[in-house]
């Protein structure tokens, strides 16, 4: 699973400039954390999550069925 987030893309949803350096600090902990991996493409990084990230969705998924089903 790939996703290319170009500048335009992340605006339509972070619109301030503070919210954006957000963004960049929470995307920069993923990757450094070994959740999201990164791979330059012509002028673009590219992020991808990673088997430790999708593991990862997977266990909060399943929490998240666990407290709304209260279980």
């Amino acid at each position: 699973m790939y996703t290319r987030w170009s500048k335009p893309f992340i605006q339509k949803f972070f619109r301030g400039k503070s919210q954006l350096k957000y963004f960049g600090k929470s995307l920069g902990k993923l990757v450094s954390n070994g959740f999201v991996g990164e791979k330059p493409s012509k002028k673009k990084m590219t992020y991808s999550l990673t088997k430790k990230g999708i593991s990862a969705c997977k266990v909060l998924k399943e929490e998240e069925e666990i407290i709304e089903n209260g279980i």
